[in-house]
């Protein structure tokens, strides 16, 4: 499964439209300050296009992986920028059906 449109909503005002990566093999420090602006008007991130609901330049990650058990809940997400999305470990391994 995937996280739902309802999930994603949660995940990006859980954090505040920002990547949340803190991660040292990305180059920045601390926390990455790359913010999702929308490009039209707020309702932008509501539209849904082939199955991805809009955040261009964002992504939504498993902090615990389905394959280990991670459910697709809020709690289990992370809102990431694209660059700090493929450095995580399991970028773009699609683990289980559905991704």
């Amino acid at each position: 499964m995937a996280f739902s449109y309802d999930t994603k909503l949660i995940i990006h005002d859980n954090a505040g439209g920002q990547c949340e990566c803190t991660r040292q093999n990305c180059s920045h420090a601390g926390r990455c300050t790359k913010t999702y602006q929308p490009t039209i008007n707020p309702l932008y991130k509501l539209m849904q296009y082939a199955e991805q609901y809009i955040f261009p330049g964002f992504e939504f990650h498993h902090i615990s992986s389905q394959a280990a058990g991670g459910a697709d809940t809020a709690t289990n997400g992370a809102f990431l920028c694209t660059f700090c999305h493929q450095q995580t470990n399991s970028y773009g391994t699609n683990l289980t059906s559905g991704g």
